[in-house]
């Protein structure tokens, strides 16, 4: 009974720390993500203030 009792905490306690990991690989690459586009205009150049305010 002790035995299958570990068991299961450790179970629980392995996916617990899958899951977390997962969340926190899929947060980094959010926040990767949103720096990217803080930084660029989308298409993954650099924004340029000044190409910007250029006339077309």
């Amino acid at each position: 009974m002790q035995r299958t009792l570990s068991f299961e905490i450790t179970t629980e306690h392995v996916v617990f720390n899958t899951l977390a990991s997962a969340d926190l690989v899929i947060w980094i690459s959010i926040c990767l993500k949103a720096l990217v586009y803080a930084t660029t205009d989308g298409s993954g150049k650099r924004f340029d203030p000044a190409y910007a305010t250029q006339p077309a």
